[in-house]
């Protein structure tokens, strides 16, 4: 079951954020700073495979994703660079990675810029707080335990230790994944890179990767039937 808000796994709960509020629980913030740390590999890795798909040296063009403002503008670099570079049906390869790993990114997102907070009604989890419920509330008395308006209650998410470890599991694989890819377009010494069939075929065992490259052939076929494989 996904991490579900204070709404339904407890409507009333008192909660509290801040500096501190962390401390008791080590072990899950463990969990939480190795999923961020997964997610930063995944960006370095990502911007390792527009050095590739541009095909020049790695101090350019790591720092030109680097210069890139936040990360829409990165997926267009990467996306543009991975349409021209790459055939119709390696493109198509490298859109469902892109599709199949933005969960996890989007997870590592929230950890890192949302608010952590705690209840001591549910004390085997911590609560990821979107800073819109604080808004509301007097920043000021961010130490005492407050029950915001019922309203709020959809963006405060409950998380347990095995939601966390999933997420925390789930960056980890985006590294392997881009991983794999990475190392196909590099392994190229052709004018035009491109994914051999080996790792295509470990891409695609996994299976958020073939049902999104499943769905984009369909989709992309049904638009242009005479112009794609």
């Amino acid at each position: 079951m996904a991490p579900q808000p204070l709404s339904r796994v407890k409507r009333d709960a008192s909660f509290h954020w801040g500096t501190g509020v962390l401390t008791p629980y080590p072990h899950l913030c463990c969990i939480i700073t190795e999923t961020i740390s997964f997610g930063s590999q995944v960006e370095f890795n990502w911007s390792a495979i527009l050095v590739h798909l541009l095909q020049s040296d790695a101090r350019t063009g790591m720092a030109m994703y680097e210069a890139l403002s936040g990360g829409e503008g990165r997926r267009a670099a990467l996306e543009g660079a991975a349409k021209v570079a790459l055939s119709i049906e390696d493109f198509r390869l490298f859109k469902a990675v892109e599709k199949a790993l933005a969960p996890a990114r989007n997870v590592r997102n929230r950890f890192a810029h949302h608010v952590w907070g705690a209840t001591d009604e549910i004390p085997d989890a911590l609560l990821l707080i979107d800073p819109q419920c604080l808004r509301q509330l007097e920043l000021e008395q961010a130490f005492v335990l407050r029950t915001p308006p019922d309203e709020n209650r959809s963006l405060i998410i409950v998380w347990k230790e095995r939601d966390l470890i999933a997420a925390r599991d789930s960056n980890q694989e985006s590294c392997v994944i881009l991983g794999i890819l990475g190392d196909a377009l590099a392994a190229q010494s052709i004018k035009r890179p491109y994914i051999d069939e080996v790792s295509r075929q470990k891409l695609i065992s996994y299976p958020a990767i073939a049902q999104a490259l499943a769905k984009l052939t369909k989709q992309q076929k049904a638009e242009t039937p005479n112009k794609l494989s």
